[in-house]
């Protein structure tokens, strides 16, 4: 007799029906778990984003502000659609956090004409993109993660603006929206590539931002500290509101999450003193003190990127900083977390494929049995796949 070699024609093969089957199943669980799955496309496009965002932060930093509006245009919708018309809808209150309210205040700032761009509103949109957006991603510890589209978007919705707001400020910028399309046929060429700066009419920092510089203690008291914490309270309430009052019976009617449920989460995790002050109590007690600490640790980025307003070595010091810290973690990530899972994932496979032969070898020899007692030439027609038959 010949050994099994297969089934019958017609892709009725139930091992390969469960390989693609656990397949998707491993994919919706390493979503669920926030692994990223290594998809050879994803990986060389973030490695691409990357090597492109390091080149113009070198060569042409006075475009960067383009280059983040060009990525809002792209990036936001997709986030947009993800939170909103995937899983459900589940993350769709995400898009409510305070990141995608500074995010659209750069975006509305940086797509106006020149003359219509205050320098006090720049000041205070720059005091919240570099403050406490960009110190996010020390606080939620943003991984990059070259090969997630989720992290990607994350680092550089936290990242690109307080980049674009900082060459805005401390870089000579273009003085109208037609030079870049005038001069761009220059980039086209490596010999006339450095021709490009030179065709660019680049204008120094207006005179009222010297004055603001001047009178740096006003400036600092109200632009650099009063509004940015005026917006984050309007944000808070606004957000508090929306939540916790207006939508709250559909939001817990639905299980959607929430950055509070979020912070819950950490909280219980980490483990900390801190977080024990802030679980204690009633819902209402841990929502208030989730809102303080935010609110503290809002305070503190603001004073501590008031130094960086005006001095533009510490300005550079803090863009490589926050570039690099979130590639560490995604360093963290890929090296601890998604190996472990790798290992165990590969583990579990082997387990299931173990027990799925010894059933299928069970199920053959079963029918081998059965075809001797009941005389051996009959073949079935059930539409479960059945052994081939040996000689």
């Amino acid at each position: 007799m010949k050994p099994v070699e297969g089934t019958r024609e017609g892709g009725c093969d139930p091992l390969q029906r469960r390989k693609s089957k656990r397949t998707s199943q491993d994919t919706k669980r390493q979503h669920s778990q926030g692994i990223p799955a290594l998809r050879p496309h994803t990986m060389t496009a973030g490695n691409i984003v990357f090597a492109v965002l390091i080149f113009l932060a070198a060569a042409y930093p006075f475009i960067l502000p383009y280059v983040y509006l060009i990525f809002s245009c792209v990036a936001l919708p997709m986030r947009i659609y993800d939170f909103a018309f995937t899983q459900s809808g589940k993350n769709v209150f995400f898009l409510l956090d305070f990141c995608y309210w500074v995010n659209t205040a750069c975006i509305v700032f940086l797509i106006l004409p020149p003359a219509y761009r205050d320098p006090h509103i720049e000041a205070s949109l720059y005091a919240l993109a570099d403050g406490p957006v960009s110190f996010a991603l020390i606080a939620w510890q943003c991984a990059w993660v070259m090969s997630s589209q989720e992290h990607t978007i994350s680092v550089l919705i936290h990242l690109l603006p307080g980049l674009a707001m900082y060459a805005h400020h401390h870089l000579p910028r273009l003085s109208s929206w037609s030079q870049i399309a005038y001069c761009a046929p220059l980039l086209k060429s490596p010999a006339t590539a450095l021709q490009f700066t030179a065709c660019v009419s680049l204008e120094a920092p207006q005179a009222a931002q010297v004055t603001m510089t001047k009178h740096w203690i006003s400036t600092t008291c109200i632009w650099l500290f009063a509004v940015p914490l005026a917006f984050y309270m309007v944000w808070q309430v606004s957000y508090w509101f929306f939540v916790q009052v207006v939508y709250r019976r559909y939001i817990k009617t639905n299980n959607l999450d929430t950055s509070f449920k979020c912070l819950a989460r950490r909280a219980v995790r980490s483990n900390s003193v801190l977080a024990d002050i802030c679980l204690q109590g009633s819902t209402n007690r841990q929502i208030c003190m989730f809102g303080f600490m935010q609110l503290m640790f809002t305070m503190m980025t603001l004073v501590f990127f008031v130094p960086t307003y005006y001095s533009w070595h510490a300005a550079l010091l803090l863009q490589v900083f926050k570039f690099f810290l979130p590639m560490y973690y995604g360093a963290r990530h890929f090296c601890n977390r998604l190996i472990q899972a790798a290992i165990s994932e590969g583990i579990r496979v082997r387990r299931v494929e173990a027990r799925q032969r010894r059933k299928m070898g069970l199920e053959h020899h079963e029918g081998f049995s059965e075809s001797l007692f009941s005389g051996g030439g009959s073949e079935t027609t059930d539409e479960v796949c059945q052994p081939v038959k040996g000689d």
